[in-house]
């Protein structure tokens, strides 16, 4: 068995009923092997970020030419933001 420890957390009602359909529904053995699924998810999703994060830096050190300026990022972030307030 792997090196497991006890831990306290508190949860919503919302989400402890959701671990708890998860279990009741057979997709986990147990509330632990939710929680612990979750958690490895996250990881997988930090680890990703961090890939791309560096991959991107990388580009725009091999290449300053391919990024943007403030000012540009500024008038994007502006057109996005007026497209999506007149979707609303």
């Amino acid at each position: 068995m792997a090196d497991t420890m006890a831990m306290t957390i508190h949860l919503s009602p919302e989400t402890r009923e959701y671990i708890r359909k998860k279990v009741e529904g057979g997709e986990y053995a147990s509330e632990s092997d939710v929680i612990a699924e979750s958690i490895d998810m996250l990881r997988d999703e930090d680890d990703e970020l961090r890939r791309s994060v560096v991959a991107a830096h990388n580009e725009l050190m091999a290449d300053p030419s391919s990024g943007v300026t403030v000012e540009q990022l500024r008038a994007e972030l502006e057109a996005w933001r007026c497209e999506r307030l007149k979707a609303s």
